[in-house]
């Protein structure tokens, strides 16, 4: 039977001077900066057993600043931190820590004597009441001394502490809320932001760095490289035996200029040596074709470049028809979304007025309202949308200003319902904070989390050829009219209710259905589909061909 001893931690005398050291700071920053601004980082580290320990306890008093005054619903960061600390356990799970009212307890399992385990209790400091700086120095103080007794807490890194910290406190926020480390805040910086760089893939190989793929109309193409083209050397580095990571460095670079390329080209006896600018390379998230008159655009994802790729991929696809298009389809199944101000620049993209989305939530930055400036860039054209039940967020900000607007018919399943929008805190480690900070509203002020977007025609289950789907949809009402009056006034306080509403049109993964695509396609050419699928007629819907 296991026993339970408490002891009380002895703080060495190092320690509790640094510890009032950053205290100090932290008090001073907080004290010194306006509301609503982070602190910055201390100019002299204070190192206690190889961590440095103001620099940490930065990191973590500005994370904690940023949840306290941005997540939707205002928390207890009592609550927050005590999660928090008690995910540390994640890192060495014979430790643990245990929140009272009064004093912070580090639980340690022990062998006895009689090869039994022992928990040893220890006192390790007075609980804090709310305050967000004396809260971090009580994390500081946890890890250090979880390091007196934990060979995994000792080699433990910062960024390892940094997650246990932060992923225990979003516990206590929402599901969508989330910490990401340098890493993997990095790439995402990468997805969204782009990256300075010549537009090509390469992988290492003997001699240098083989061309694998390359973005059309990208700095490496306007120099004249070619697909298994051999980067011998950039501005004169020889790339031979480097690392994927050492030639992405010397290719991509960290600002716009030019980089002198060492190329050996398959039949040519000599190398060549090009000259290419690097540019800012942003993902393509948008694809094009045109399919029996009807444009269809596929987007992925928001990034920052996508409402611009959504005009570039549309003026192609009208330069490429060699008829005038008869429609436009925008494929949104599987879109995750991404970007909020892309969404609502993709939605103005086809509206000549109107709102597009509302935002509301408790910081005061959270409160937004978009409405339609750009223009119509179609003139008019049957939109069709087609969406399943993985389109989120900004997709379904975009299929719901539509919708809204009477400008597109929705085809597909109910979309997943993630109407809540993520502000994005860059923290001084370099890592990102995504929290929730309000929610959107479709153009009637109906809220899109929790609910999703109704498609005008429900495909859901559906494998019918596509000729049975619309015979059907031209011989009976369209059982989405009845059901939308329900969704304008949906149930409120009942998830239960709120879930069996949805499940009038189930969501469903369809990513790869032809059947959608093939259905849209119908509708958005005919103007007599377009009247019946549509719930009404408003004055943007176009039904000309």
């Amino acid at each position: 039977m296991a026993s339970t001893l408490l002891r009380s931690a002895k703080m060495p005398a190092l320690q509790k001077i640094s510890i009032v050291l950053i205290s100090t700071f932290l008090i001073g920053a907080c004290t010194s900066m306006p509301t609503g601004k982070s602190m910055g980082v201390p100019n002299t580290p204070i190192i206690i057993d190889e961590l440095n320990i103001s620099f940490m306890a930065a990191v973590i008093a500005q994370g904690f600043e940023e949840i306290r005054d941005r997540a939707f619903y205002e928390p207890d960061m009592d609550e927050v931190f005590t999660a928090a600390l008690k995910e540390l356990r994640r890192i060495d799970r014979n430790v643990s820590f245990e929140v009272t009212d009064d004093h912070i307890y580090m639980g340690t399992h022990e062998s006895s004597a009689e090869d039994s385990q022992v928990l040893v209790r220890e006192n390790i400091g007075e609980t804090p009441n709310g305050e967000v700086t004396q809260w971090s120095l009580a994390a500081i103080n946890a890890i250090l001394a979880a390091r007196k007794t934990s060979a995994l807490f000792r080699s433990a890194d910062d960024e390892a502490l940094y997650a246990a910290l932060f992923d225990g406190a979003i516990t206590k926020l929402d599901s969508f809320s989330r910490y990401d480390g340098r890493s993997e805040a990095a790439l995402n910086r990468l997805i969204r932001d782009g990256v300075i760089g010549l537009g090509v893939r390469v992988i290492p190989a003997p001699g240098g760095a083989l061309v694998q793929s390359i973005i059309v109309d990208g700095p490496a193409e306007k120099a004249g490289l070619l697909i298994d083209d051999l980067i011998v050397a950039a501005d004169s580095v020889q790339l031979q035996n480097r690392s994927l990571s050492e030639i992405r460095r010397h290719l991509e670079g960290r600002a716009e200029g030019t980089v002198e390329l060492t190329i050996r080209r398959i039949g040519e006896a000599d190398d060549l040596v090009v000259e290419a600018r690097r540019e800012l390379i942003v993902a393509d998230t948008v694809t094009s074709r045109v399919v029996d008159g009807i444009a269809e655009l596929r987007i992925r994802s928001f990034n920052q470049r996508t409402a611009q790729a959504v005009e570039d991929a549309f003026v192609e696809a009208q330069a490429s028809s060699p008829d005038e298009l008869k429609g436009l389809v925008l494929d949104l199944r599987g879109d995750p979304g991404g970007l909020l101000d892309q969404a609502v620049a993709v939605a103005d993209r086809f509206l000549n007025r109107g709102p597009i989305s509302e935002l509301n939530g408790r910081h005061p930055g959270a409160n937004q309202s978009y409405r339609a400036v750009h223009g119509d860039i179609t003139n008019g054209l049957p939109i069709v949308v087609v969406v399943d039940g993985r389109a989120a967020s900004a997709a379904e900000i975009v299929a719901a200003a539509l919708q809204g607007n009477d400008r597109a018919v929705i085809v597909g399943t109910v979309t997943l319902g993630k109407g809540s929008v993520q502000t994005i805190i860059r923290l001084h480690n370099n890592g990102e904070l995504a929290l929730t900070w309000s929610r959107a509203a479709a153009p009637n002020g109906i809220g899109l989390h929790g609910l999703g977007v109704l498609p005008d025609v429900c495909l859901s289950g559906e494998i019918s050829p596509v000729e049975a789907v619309v015979s059907k949809l031209i011989a009976a009402p369209n059982p989405m009219a009845d059901i939308r009056s329900q969704w304008i006034n949906p149930p409120r306080g009942s998830d239960q209710k709120m879930a069996s509403l949805r499940d009038e049109c189930p969501a469903e993964t369809r990513t790869n259905r032809p059947l959608d695509l093939q259905v849209a396609r119908r509708i958005a050419g005919d103007p007599a589909l377009l009247s019946i699928a549509a719930a009404k007629n408003g004055p943007q819907l176009a039904v000309t061909p």
